[in-house]
């Protein structure tokens, strides 16, 4: 009995000592803006002027980049791609990190497109249906209806009311790039931000009523 109680304690206390850690961990501020994201020791992030920033936690450095009414960066490797309207017109916008070049996605974006990144695709949706570029190859190709769409190594999930048009809430779709096939994720309830990470479905995330998504 006296080992049970004394086992415990000390479970106990190492629990306290966790919660002690935690609460005295501390919250950096990097900068100020909207639409974080991050890929290993860079984050990217838009301002209030619409300017993109790229912070490296390592270096602890900020670079501004030149951009005017932007918004919504995604960042993969050495690649950040964002919504831009800066010339007037809905574009994305692909920014090579190492030479600061600049490239632009104009056909089938609109006002709603927020792109995403992985790899050399970069998948957005626009006027009810869903694009993917492969920068690899300079194609581009519509593959699905629907909106939000998200994109992990060769498989790109969305919402979609195709499934089921009489209903007025969304259904989740999940789009393999290698075989050109989409398979229903979920088909009930209010499901219309969708997000993805590794290959495993249970790692389907999916969020209704949501104007910010959350991050994995």
């Amino acid at each position: 009995m006296k080992n049970k109680v004394f086992s415990m304690s000390l479970i106990l206390i190492s629990v306290a000592m966790l919660v002690t850690v935690a609460s005295a961990a501390q919250i950096t501020n990097i900068g100020t803006g909207h639409y974080p994201a991050i890929y290993y020791n860079n984050v990217t992030w838009s301002d209030d002027a619409g300017s993109i920033h790229l912070y490296d936690l390592t270096a602890q450095n900020d670079t501004t980049i030149n951009s005017s009414n932007s918004s919504h960066p995604a960042i993969y490797g050495n690649t950040i791609v964002w919504h831009d309207e800066s010339s007037g017109t809905p574009r994305l916008t692909v920014y090579d990190i190492p030479s600061g070049t600049m490239s632009y996605i104009t056909q089938n974006v609109d006002g709603t497109s927020i792109p995403k990144i992985y790899g050399s695709r970069i998948v957005w949706s626009s006027n009810g249906n869903i694009y993917l570029q492969d920068m690899s190859n300079s194609t581009q190709t519509q593959i699905a209806v629907g909106i939000n769409p998200d994109i992990y190594d060769t498989k790109v999930v969305y919402a979609s009311s195709v499934e089921v048009p009489e209903s007025d809430y969304h259904g989740i779709r999940m789009y393999d790039i290698n075989t050109g096939e989409a398979i229903t994720i979920c088909s009930e309830g209010d499901a219309d931000v969708p997000h993805m990470y590794d290959n495993n479905g249970s790692s389907l995330f999916r969020v209704g009523n949501l104007h910010s998504a959350p991050k994995f």
